[in-house]
Parts: C-alpha cells; sequence; structure tokens
C-alpha cells in the first residue's frame, strides 16, 4: 500500500530534522535510483516518488522565499 501524503511529510519533516533538505533530496534521488527505479513493489516505488515530490515543492518554495541561505534554513 502505497504511504498516503500525510504518512509521506511526516517521513520528510523527521528526514529534514536531521538533514538540510538538499542533502536529504541528494540521498532520496539515490534511494530512486538505487531502490525505487528497480523494484518491482509497485507501492514502494510510489511512496519514494511521493516523497521525492514533497521535497521538489518544498525546495521550490524555499528557493522562491529564501534563495541563498537554503542550507541555513530550518524546516518545520
Amino acid at each position: 500500500m502505497v504511504a498516503t501524503r500525510g504518512e509521506a511529510e511526516a517521513i520528510v519533516g523527521l528526514l529534514l530534522k536531521s538533514f538540510p533538505i538538499d542533502a536529504t533530496m541528494k540521498m532520496m534521488k539515490e534511494v530512486w535510483y538505487l531502490i525505487g527505479s528497480n523494484t518491482d513493489n509497485e507501492s514502494l516505488r510510489d511512496t519514494i516518488i511521493l516523497i521525492n515530490d514533497i521535497l521538489e515543492e518544498k525546495w521550490e518554495y524555499l528557493l522562491q522565499n529564501h534563495g541563498d541561505t537554503l542550507s541555513q534554513v530550518p524546516e518545520s
């Protein structure tokens, strides 16, 4: 079963408490390339895609509102 958007947002929130967004995005892209793009488990694949989509949304928001100070912006 695919994670709900709320569950995926909770995962993203936990990741961003420990890692800057750029590092989290890099890590999740690696998760995609190593696992998501090769798995037969559709739920896992779709959950990874959802997490990456949420991270992209957060990245775009931060770019628009915080510019060059992204690594210094705390995530909530």
